[in-house]
């Protein structure tokens, strides 16, 4: 449970970060009728950000930095430590929105931009 409290303190965080876009964003949304917005999109690597080839396809990297634009927090998800997410995270410029990597299965939590490791827990030789 604490694990959770801590993921859910950093996303608020996070979301935070880009208040003033994500009110102009809401803003957006109300005037067309829109009651739904989307805060963050988490993905994972294989098979669902990437293809078979392990490519992030034009359709899916354009939606995707739409998203960032419009103030949507993209966070890449996977087993894998930070420098095994760099690669799709500069193809969306991460880097310019605040993204995050969830390392090594949720063990760890990355600001893409600031390099800020925002969550951090091993685990113990008993666990």
């Amino acid at each position: 449970m604490e694990r959770i409290r801590r993921y859910n303190e950093v996303i608020k965080d996070k979301t935070g970060i880009a208040s003033g876009a994500e009110k102009a964003r809401a803003e957006k949304a109300r005037a067309e009728g829109k009651t739904f917005m989307i805060k963050a999109i988490i993905l994972d690597i294989d098979g669902t950000l990437t293809n078979d080839r392990k490519e992030i396809t034009p359709r899916t990297k354009e939606a995707l930095l739409k998203a960032q634009e419009d103030g949507v927090l993209l966070a890449l998800a996977s087993g894998r430590p930070d420098m095994g997410l760099v690669k799709w995270a500069g193809e969306l410029h991460m880097d310019e929105h605040h993204g995050l990597f969830l390392c090594y299965n949720g063990a760890k939590v990355m600001d893409c931009q600031t390099g800020d490791v925002l969550f951090s827990q091993s685990l113990t030789k008993e666990e």
